[in-house]
C-alpha cells in the first residue's frame, strides 16, 4: 500500500493531542481479529494460561470477560495488557496493534469514543511505520474506526474509511472473503443510514453473495447479511413508492427521487439521560441490559429541552425506514422490560408503541 496516502489518512484523522501508546504479548500467527459483523476484537481463541506470563493471563482473562459480556472487565484486563506488551517491548512494537485495536473495541462498546478512536489512531500509526504492506490489519482497524465513527454520527468520515478498508481486504485477502462481505455489509448498512438505498442494495446483494460462498449454510454471519439484504430491498421500495411520478410519456428515472422526497427514517428512544457524555456511555450498557439492541446501530445523542426539568440527552437505536418495523421492534424492547417509543430522526415523534 503506498505509504504516504495511509501515512496521511492517519495524520487527517489525528485528534489535537495524540498520545503515545500500548502493547500485548507477542503470540506467532496472531492477527487482528473480526466480531460479528464489526471486524473487532477476537477471533482465535485466547492463548493458554500458564507459563508466569502475566501478559497472556491477562489476554485470556480479558478474551473471557468481552464474551461474558463483561466489558468494564475487558477493558481494564486489555489495559493490563497493552501496559504489559509496551514495558516488554517499546511504544512501537507490532504486537500492540492488535492489542490497541481489541482496547479500543472495548472502549466503543461502552461508549468511551474518544479513549476509543485515539487506541485506533495510534494502532494505525504504529502500523504504518512497523508493516505497512499488513493490508489485512489495516484494513481491519479501517473498518473498526469507520463503526465508530458512524456512532457518532460522522457519516461521511466513516464511508471514506470503510471504502479504504474493502480495497485493501479486496487486494489483500482476495475479493471472495468473508471479511469483505462483513465490510460490505457495513458499507451498505452506512448508505441505508445516508438515505441511500439505491447504493446500499448492490452491496448489501454482494456481501451476502461472497458469504454464501466462504461460510457454511445457517451461519450467524448469513443470516445477519440476508436480514440486511432484506432491509435494503423495503427501504428502496418505499423509496420508490413516495418518488413524485413522471408526467405521462416521460420515462421514469431508475432510483432517482427529490431530495425532498426522501422517505421519513424512525429510531428507537430508549432512554433520556442529562448530558451527552452519558448519552454515550448509556449506548453500551443498553446493550449488554437488551440483546435485541445489539443488531441496531446507535444515532447520535440528539438534545431535547423539556419545560421545567430542563435539557436531556436522548438515546436512540436503529435507522429504519417503515414505521411498522420501527414500531415492531419497539414492541419487542418492551416485552424486554425496556422503555421505547419511536421517534422521527427529522425530529417529529411516532408515539408510544403502548395501545
Amino acid at each position: 500500500m503506498p505509504r504516504s496516502g495511509f501515512a496521511a489518512l492517519i495524520a487527517a484523522m489525528q485528534p489535537q493531542s495524540r498520545a503515545q501508546g500500548p502493547r500485548r504479548p507477542p503470540a506467532a500467527g496472531r492477527r487482528i481479529a473480526v466480531l460479528a459483523l464489526a471486524l473487532a476484537l477476537v477471533l482465535l481463541p485466547p492463548p493458554a494460561e500458564g507459563g508466569g506470563d502475566p501478559a497472556a493471563e491477562a489476554y485470556a482473562r480479558a478474551v473471557r470477560a468481552f464474551h461474558a459480556g463483561r466489558f468494564e472487565q475487558a477493558r481494564r484486563a486489555f489495559a493490563r495488557v497493552v501496559a504489559l506488551t509496551e514495558a516488554r517491548a517499546g511504544p512501537d512494537a507490532p504486537a500492540l496493534v492488535t492489542d490497541l485495536n481489541n482496547l479500543a473495541e472495548v472502549e466503543r462498546l461502552l461508549g468511551r469514543e474518544r479513549e476509543a478512536e485515539r487506541h485506533y489512531l495510534r494502532a494505525l500509526a504504529i502500523l504504518e511505520r512497523t508493516r505497512p504492506r499488513d493490508a489485512e490489519a489495516a484494513g481491519t482497524l479501517l473498518n473498526n474506526l469507520a463503526l465508530l465513527y458512524r456512532a457518532q454520527g460522522r457519516l461521511d468520515d466513516a464511508r471514506a474509511l470503510y471504502l479504504r478498508a474493502l480495497r485493501l481486504l479486496e487486494g489483500g485477502l482476495g475479493p471472495r472473503h468473508p471479511d469483505v462481505a462483513r465490510v460490505l455489509s457495513n458499507l451498505a448498512s452506512l448508505e441505508l443510514a445516508r438515505g441511500m438505498p439505491e447504493q446500499a442494495l448492490p452491496l448489501a446483494r454482494r456481501a451476502l453473495e461472497v458469504a454464501s460462498e466462504t461460510l457454511p449454510e445457517g451461519h450467524p454471519t448469513r443470516r445477519v447479511l440476508a436480514r440486511n439484504l432484506e432491509r435494503v430491498q423495503t427501504a428502496l421500495a418505499t423509496a420508490r413508492a413516495a418518488a413524485p411520478q413522471p408526467a405521462s410519456g416521460q420515462p421514469a428515472a431508475e432510483g432517482m427521487h427529490a431530495p425532498g422526497d426522501r422517505p421519513a427514517r424512525f429510531a428507537l428512544h430508549i432512554a433520556s439521560v442529562r448530558s451527552e457524555v452519558a448519552a454515550r456511555r448509556g449506548v453500551g450498557v443498553l446493550r449488554r441490559q437488551f440483546p435485541p439492541l445489539r443488531d441496531l446501530e446507535p444515532q447520535p445523542p440528539r438534545p431535547v429541552d423539556i419545560p421545567g426539568k430542563g435539557r436531556f440527552w436522548r438515546i436512540l437505536f436503529g435507522a429504519f425506514t417503515e414505521p411498522g418495523e420501527a414500531k415492531r421492534m419497539c414492541r419487542r424492547m418492551e416485552k424486554a422490560g425496556a422503555y421505547c417509543r419511536v421517534l422521527r430522526l427529522d425530529g417529529e415523534e411516532g408515539g408510544p408503541t403502548r395501545r
